[in-house]
């Protein structure tokens, strides 16, 4: 049984969205849910505000909810902005979907869909109590996805920095989505399982891969390795001068507005 809300006629509905959360909670509390990508589970408690999480918001106006993936992990996640394109923001390791508030402005200002996670046992995440359902990120990335399929959105983004990015260049060829986007994010430290190349060769989704030539995280000749192995045709590697890591390297306005116009771009294809 596959568990959803109730379409929303109007963003910013605060009562309908409570409607369907209330509904969603009910369905789930009926039902497994175990083998289904996403649900909407109801949790010991709400929700807290984008605020209450992050200490600030950065100016972002979100929806906060509880998103439960195919393997029963309950996730934070933020909804904001609208639009028929949505890109999913991944965190860096140590960090939280706090990471992206000062940059996920700039996508729902232009018209963009933006949900931003909480990776399994970090942030308001659930911790799984086996250690190896934690390195599962392929699954939050899965959810996430596809609670944008649901809410109509016809372009899905996947967007991580360091860690997020990692999680979605080793994860997104097995992902419906349209673009991947990776700041700095090539592969996963030994332990996570899914260091797979096949992965890389089998992506399909337009890949954009930005990193810095002395970064000390992400060698120059592994971002190029993974570019070039990349199954997908339509590729962009940006390779910048520094050491710069990251999320971090959405400081930089020019890099900022390459991202933005790429997607922007493959929302218009």
């Amino acid at each position: 049984m596959r568990v959803f809300t109730a379409r929303l006629a109007e963003e910013g509905d605060v009562k309908r969205i409570a409607v369907g959360i209330a509904l969603a909670a009910v369905l789930w509390a009926g039902c497994g849910g175990e083998d289904e990508t996403f649900s909407l589970p109801e949790g010991p408690e709400p929700p807290p505000t984008l605020k209450e999480a992050c200490g600030t918001t950065f100016g972002v106006v979100a929806r906060p909810f509880w998103l439960g993936t195919g393997d029963g992990v309950r996730l934070y996640a933020a909804e904001a902005g609208a639009g028929m394109a949505g890109v999913v923001l991944a965190h860096e390791s140590g960090h939280s979907l706090c990471n992206w508030l000062r940059y996920a402005e700039a996508l729902v200002d232009r018209g963009t869909r933006v949900l931003a996670i909480d990776f399994r046992a970090y942030g308001r995440s659930e911790r799984p109590e086996d250690e190896e359902q934690v390195l599962e990120l392929g699954n939050d990335l899965a959810a996430a996805a596809a609670y944008l399929r649901d809410r109509g959105t016809e372009k899905v983004f996947l967007m991580g920095g360091s860690l997020g990015g990692a999680a979605v260049v080793q994860n997104g060829s097995r992902l419906d989505v349209d673009g991947i986007v990776s700041l700095s994010g090539t592969r996963f430290f030994a332990g996570y399982g899914v260091n797979d190349p096949d992965a890389v060769h089998e992506m399909k989704a337009a890949f954009l891969l930005v990193s810095s030539r002395d970064d000390g995280n992400v060698p120059v000749e592994e971002a190029r390795s993974v570019f070039a192995s990349s199954g997908s045709s339509d590729k962009r590697l940006e390779l910048r001068d520094g050491s710069t890591h990251g999320l971090d390297l959405l400081d930089d306005p020019a890099i900022r507005s390459l991202v933005l116009a790429w997607i922007g771009q493959r929302e218009a294809d």
